[in-house]
């Protein structure tokens, strides 16, 4: 398929002289991808559908759920060229679908969309068989059928060419150059982005893309700023970064992740070994395209890297995003050598937080792509559901739950609060091999709740209180750390000389007189 990059360059050089506004046209052409521009490809394996960009296209389908409505966001577009990406607010969209002879459903666009969601709202129109076409909104949580008709400007057989036109707050959908539908959103809260979507049943194809900037202007509330350097009004001259990202080395494949609220704790940690640390598995595909990995994590972690390992180039860790980076580097890395481990210090990298908004995750996709002078990705989340995530696909690695009866020595109703939090249960990873900025420490104390668990077992200690207590009987070298909601008061009995390394987030009390050991404020609480 021919490729559309020298209508690309035209398009950027005339928005320089101003008569027309800038675009990104996507062929879709090259090697398969695990991300489609700037998003992940949905990869759920209880979703009915399944999308991929291969050979020329991009294809979405679904052959279980008639409806089924499933769509890809395109957040981000380097209008300006590459090493600038900026939000789709506004933007109108032209691309060509078709759908194969078994299609029931439509292939189209969505509009006026807001991802996030608390509010997630968005107008599809899709092209269907036999010259149909189907308009959908969805508001307040409720998917509205709008309008569904024929149309003589829809082909019945073979590949159509959708666009959209905006007009004030009125959106205008064309085939094949013809206006068939104009229609005016319900809500009108920003932001209003742009994407590939397709309903129902069937296989339907999107080749030769184009997302055009908005030519009168922000809508809605205005755009999104993504990444730019510093404005000349705040600041005499743009400063350089402190981060120690360097660009991306050509050929190379880009893949982000972030941990937060890992299924399973090591055995191993970090500062004296009392903070509890997640262990997250990334398991790498095999496949010939080096990979760049950049990794973010909530709390310690250590990541363990497994499968074709070859075929990493670089990782680089950008500390913990909970904490000052100078304090954040209780991570590291199992499973490549130490000289392609990078972990980054600086305040002004880019930091995933997912359980923010939408936004701020294409801010920082934007910062990342700028600095590594590459298309930006947002990152793929690995909680608590699952063990980690195979690599570059983002599939995820499956949960295994943890036998419900604790090991020989271990209390059986701390073992129950622990997996509660940690359903993967805990590993014993060797010391040796681990990649990290600080000193990693075996522990002889089992983390986090397992912990008390075993101090419990060893007749050391008990619960008391309706399990919110943890009554010290003995001398022990050290608390365990609960890091989370569940917070636990930790009495000491009256002979029983407090442990060394009492850490910060811990009530600890002296049994009888009540004296408050550690932390007032916690105990209060």
């Amino acid at each position: 398929m021919k490729s559309l990059i020298p209508a690309l360059v035209l398009l950027a050089s005339t928005v320089a002289a101003g008569a027309t506004p800038r675009a990104y046209v996507e062929t879709f052409d090259g090697p398969a991808r695990p991300y489609f521009l700037t998003d992940p490809l949905r990869t759920n394996p209880t979703s009915a559908w399944k999308i991929t960009q291969d050979k020329g296209a991009a294809t979405f389908e679904n052959q279980t759920d008639p409806s089924a409505l499933t769509y890809v966001t395109i957040a981000l577009a380097p209008y300006g060229g590459a090493g600038l990406y900026e939000a789709t607010n506004g933007a109108d969209i032209e691309v060509v679908v078709a759908s194969d002879e078994t299609a029931k459903g439509a292939a189209g666009v969505v509009v006026n969309l807001k991802p996030t969601p608390s509010d997630n709202h968005y107008v599809f129109f899709g092209i269907g068989p036999g010259g149909t076409f189907k308009c959908l909104e969805k508001v307040g949580g409720k998917l509205s059928a709008l309008k569904q008709d024929t149309h003589p400007a829809i082909k019945r057989s073979g590949p159509n060419t959708l666009s959209t036109v905006h007009d004030g707050d009125a959106i205008s959908f064309k085939v094949n150059g013809t206006v068939v539908y104009t229609m005016h959103p319900a809500s009108t809260t920003k932001p209003n982005l742009v994407g590939l979507a397709a309903f129902g049943q069937g296989r339907y194809s999107f080749d030769q893309l184009t997302v055009r900037e908005d030519e009168h202007g922000p809508r809605f509330g205005g755009s999104i700023p993504i990444f730019a350097p510093s404005s000349p009004a705040t600041s005499k001259a743009p400063q350089p970064s402190l981060c120690t990202l360097k660009p991306m080395d050509e050929g190379h494949q880009l893949a982000v992740y972030t941990a937060v609220s890992p299924a399973r704790l090591s055995t191993v940690g970090f500062d004296s070994g009392i903070q509890p640390t997640g262990l997250v598995d990334l398991e790498v595909e095999a496949g010939a395209t080096p990979l760049s990995l950049v990794l973010t994590q909530v709390g310690s972690v250590i990541w363990r890297l497994g499968g074709a390992t070859e075929r990493i180039g670089r990782v680089d860790v950008i500390g913990r995003m909970d904490v000052p980076f100078s304090d954040g580097q209780n991570v590291g890395v199992i499973g490549v050598p130490a000289d392609k481990v990078n972990f980054v210090l600086a305040d002004d990298c880019p930091r995933f937080d997912v359980q923010r908004d939408q936004f701020h995750l294409l801010r920082e996709a934007g910062k990342l792509g700028a600095l590594l002078k590459t298309k930006p990705v947002t990152p793929q989340a690995i909680d608590k559901l699952m063990f980690g995530r195979r690599i570059p696909s983002g599939e995820v690695l499956p949960l295994v739950p943890v036998a419900a009866l604790p090991p020989p020595g271990l209390d059986a109703l701390a073992w129950t609060n622990a997996l509660l939090r940690y359903p993967g249960g805990y590993e014993a990873v060797p010391v040796a091999g681990i990649v990290s900025p600080k000193t990693p420490i075996a522990s002889d104390l089992l983390p986090s709740e397992f912990g008390m668990a075993q101090l419990i077992g060893e007749g050391k200690a008990e619960l008391v209180d309706s399990g919110s207590t943890l009554h010290i009987l003995a001398p022990i070298a050290r608390l365990p750390v609960i890091i989370g909601p569940e917070r636990y008061r930790m009495i000491l009995a009256p002979d029983v000389p407090a442990p060394e390394g009492i850490p910060k987030e811990a009530c600890v009390l002296r049994d009888g007189s009540g004296e408050v050991i550690q932390n007032a404020m916690a105990c209060n609480n």
